[in-house]
């Protein structure tokens, strides 16, 4: 629990930082085991197990709470070896559960799901198409990451970038400290981190396409 509180304040105090604005600080008691932790447009979103709670930023004040256990619209399987991801924008939530895409309006109001392939599971929406990350084997069994785009009917269109993986398989070398190929989405942005080949940053528009690179000497 003191774990806990301590990620909750240290992410208040970045998110003051971050804002300029006044953030309360506090227990917050219908939290015991998050899972995941987001902050937008002044408020705290955090997933635990099959729901999801909106805080106020600036009081703590619980706004909004949704999701519970099982198998129909607006619920999520209780799976212990997977947790609910969350997307935020200005006009909806989206939860990507073990089997599923679920939408919510930003009060938590249920709208619509959409089942997903067992291959897709943690898929993430980039404007109207979808990213994922997943591993393969190429050429000599060599273990490749791969971060793929996807169109709206989850219909491959491209190969965004390929990384060898840090974890390998029997009689290939796997690194002690794995370098693994991260990514982030922001307004509309992809950026992806290229930290196997130094401090890269590659940033792409909503088509894949590569529109700059950003990078610095060490």
């Amino acid at each position: 629990m003191k774990s806990t509180l301590l990620s909750i304040i240290c992410l208040c105090f970045g998110a003051q930082v971050l804002m300029g604005t006044a953030v309360k600080m506090g227990p917050l008691p219908e939290i015991l085991k998050p899972q995941m932790i987001r902050v937008f447009d002044k408020q705290l979103f955090i997933v635990q197990g099959p729901e999801v709670f909106i805080f106020s930023l600036k009081n703590l004040k619980l706004l909004h709470r949704f999701g519970k256990k099982g198998e129909g619209p607006g619920e999520f399987i209780d799976n212990s070896l997977y947790f609910n991801h969350l997307f935020v924008d200005r006009q909806q939530i989206i939860v990507n559960s073990f089997n599923k895409l679920a939408f919510f309006s930003r009060a938590g109001q249920y709208k619509r799901e959409i089942r997903l392939r067992p291959e897709l599971k943690q898929i993430s929406p980039f404007g109207q198409s979808y990213l994922r990350l997943d591993q393969v084997f190429i050429r000599d069994k060599t273990q490749y990451q791969r971060l793929i785009l996807y169109d709206g009917k989850f219909k491959q269109l491209k190969e965004i970038y390929r990384q060898r993986s840090g974890i390998q398989p029997v009689r290939k070398v796997t690194d002690l400290v794995a370098d693994s190929l991260n990514f982030k989405i922001w307004k509309n942005r992809l950026y992806v981190e290229k930290s196997n080949i130094g401090f890269v940053i590659d940033v792409h528009g909503l088509s894949g396409q590569k529109m700059h690179r950003i990078t610095r000497d060490y």
